[in-house]
C-alpha cells in the first residue's frame, strides 16, 4: 500500500513539474506615435508606415486626454512646391478622450512635409515638419 502511494505521489511530482507557463500571445503593437504639437495638454501625434508602391502612409491623431478644452486637429500635406495636397482634420475632440486615427499618403520624396495644426476656443499652434524627421509606427 505504501509504495502505490509513493508511486503515485511521484507521478502526481513529475506531472506537475512538467507543467510550464505558456505565456498569452502577444497583441498587436500599437504605433509608436510621435507627438508633433501640444496646446492646453492635447497632443498632435503622427507616425509613418512605408507602402508597397513607393509611397508613406502618414497616421494622424489628436489625443485630448490632459487637455482642458475641446481640441481640434488638422494635417496638409505640402509638396515641394508648396502647394497643399491631401488635408486631415480630427473634428472636435473632447478633453480626456483621443480621435480616431487618420491617414495621408505621400510620396517617399524628402521634399514633401506636414503642416500641422492644433486650435482650442483660446489658442493654436502650427509647426511644418519634414516627412523624413516623422518616425515610424
Amino acid at each position: 500500500m505504501t509504495s502505490r502511494i509513493l508511486a503515485a505521489l511521484g507521478a502526481a511530482a513529475v506531472a506537475t513539474s512538467l507543467a510550464v507557463a505558456v505565456p498569452a500571445a502577444p497583441a498587436a503593437a500599437a504605433p509608436a506615435w510621435q507627438t508633433v504639437l501640444t496646446l492646453s495638454g492635447a497632443k498632435e501625434q503622427v507616425c509613418k508606415v512605408a507602402a508597397a508602391d513607393d509611397t508613406w502612409r502618414v497616421r494622424v491623431r489628436v489625443d485630448a486626454g490632459g487637455a482642458t478644452r475641446a481640441t481640434f486637429g488638422r494635417v496638409d500635406v505640402v509638396r515641394p512646391t508648396g502647394a497643399l495636397g491631401g488635408t486631415w482634420s480630427s473634428g472636435r475632440v473632447a478633453p480626456g478622450t483621443v480621435s480616431a486615427a487618420g491617414a495621408l499618403t505621400l510620396p517617399r520624396n524628402t521634399s514633401y512635409r506636414l503642416r500641422l495644426r492644433l486650435e482650442n476656443a483660446l489658442a493654436g499652434r502650427g509647426a511644418d515638419v519634414a516627412i523624413g524627421s516623422v518616425r515610424a509606427c
